[in-house]
């Protein structure tokens, strides 16, 4: 008698291993060249980042005169001059490139305008000098 020998092929585990391995490869390079999809950011932690930054510049000592950066800023067209430099890199400073932000105080406005279609974060603070209203956005 005589054996019969089986004309099926079998893929070698190797190459299985070598395809798994490059979808891997291909599907976390796509990750990284497309990004990540947003979070969505929330609106809460946007207000606490405008928070924060406002907290920031009110505990700044300002380069002219007054008790801090941030109602310098609400003083006057003088004071608001010679801050809005140093606050608007002090702001760009504390937060990552991906936040956006615009200042308004009664005397001029320092950041980017307001995006019509993103989340935005709010935080105002009630100076005796006036009223300085500060929004955050990711880009």
């Amino acid at each position: 008698m005589s054996e019969r020998v089986s004309e099926r092929g079998q893929v070698s585990l190797s190459i299985v291993e070598a395809i798994v391995g490059l979808v891997v490869v291909l599907a976390a390079t796509t990750t990284f060249l497309v990004g990540l999809p947003e979070t969505g950011a929330d609106e809460a932690d946007l207000n606490r980042l405008a928070d924060d930054g406002l907290t920031a510049l009110d505990s700044t000592p300002p380069a002219g005169d007054g008790a801090s950066r941030l109602t310098a800023l609400a003083r006057g067209p003088g004071s608001f001059a010679v801050e809005r430099s140093d606050a608007d890199e002090q702001l760009r400073e504390l937060y990552p490139r991906r936040v956006r932000y615009r200042l308004e105080t009664p005397h001029g406005t320092i950041g980017e305008p307001l995006p019509p279609t993103r989340t935005t974060g709010l935080a105002r603070r009630y100076t005796p000098e006036g009223d300085v209203t500060f929004w955050v956005w990711l880009r």
